[in-house]
């Protein structure tokens, strides 16, 4: 029989701890009892990928090629059902097209045959995922309201900032002329094209070295964070920050007020 093998961790940090390599290992040496042969190139390594999703490049390029050898392939070695997904909806779709060109899942630490016990077994432990997938999120969204509540920012920082030691602080370099292009917008006279070409001769610009989209330069002009206070769709409430900030609130809420058109902008060229 011939085989494949999916095999997943969610962080890098794992992968550096080569846990990608002992479920590779287990899962080899079950094959290999089972007279499976599984060959390099159907071994199927996610790394540093969610199991939330199902656009996993790996998923995707394994789900490919069940789909073009088809009746080559009899079974898929996972080391978990977790491995494969935390979606109870998404696993059972997952099984589903597998099960269309005839490949089964052996998880090698469950026990979940193709008999009554073992499907009962199999749709426990699959709930079991996407329970403890639902209940990680709870914490984690606990957790970052609590740290925003504490004057925290506890998501990536906005250009201008960096963090230290899980502190925000202020940018050496962009600092500056973050201050700079705030205060300038705040002034009036500036279309977002205008004030995102500024933006982008001093080198602020999207990760991809492009210049921001208008829609982008509303965000960041408006954004409480330089004003030294914390606010995200977690809360309703504005808290201080611990973080310094770069203008004052005044700055801010004119750019907010400009951007809202509760006062004139009076730009001389437009938006284009």
């Amino acid at each position: 029989m011939k085989g494949l093998m999916y095999v997943r961790v969610s962080t890098k940090e794992q992968v550096d701890k080569t846990s990608l390599d002992m479920q590779v290992k287990e899962c080899r040496r079950a094959a290999d009892s089972a007279e499976v042969v599984i060959s390099e190139d159907c071994i199927f390594r996610e790394e540093g990928e969610s199991a939330k999703v199902t656009d996993r490049p790996e998923l995707q390029r394994l789900l490919e090629y069940v789909r073009t050898h088809k009746k080559e392939v009899d079974v898929l070695y996972i080391w978990k059902i977790d491995r494969l997904s935390r979606s109870l909806g998404d696993y059972y779709g997952i099984k589903v097209a597998l099960n269309q060109y005839g490949v089964r899942i052996v998880s090698v630490t469950e026990p979940i045959d193709d008999d009554p016990v073992g499907r009962f077994l199999e749709a426990i432990l699959a709930a079991a995922a996407q329970f403890d997938n639902d209940i990680r999120a709870i914490r984690s969204t606990g957790g970052m309201r609590a740290r925003v509540e504490q004057g925290r920012w506890p998501h990536d920082v906005a250009v201008g900032y960096r963090k230290e030691d899980g502190r925000v602080v202020i940018d050496e370099y962009f600092g500056p002329i973050v201050k700079d292009i705030l205060e300038k917008f705040s002034q009036g006279g500036w279309s977002y094209t205008e004030i995102a070409r500024y933006a982008f001769d001093k080198g602020v610009m999207t990760s991809s070295g492009k210049r921001r989209t208008g829609d982008a330069m509303k965000t960041m002009l408006r954004n409480y964070i330089y004003a030294g206070y914390v606010k995200t769709k977690l809360t309703d409430k504005l808290y201080k920050g611990l973080h310094k900030p770069l203008v004052s609130m005044e700055v801010i809420q004119k750019n907010r007020d400009i951007i809202d058109g509760t006062v004139n902008n009076y730009s001389l060229h437009g938006d284009d």
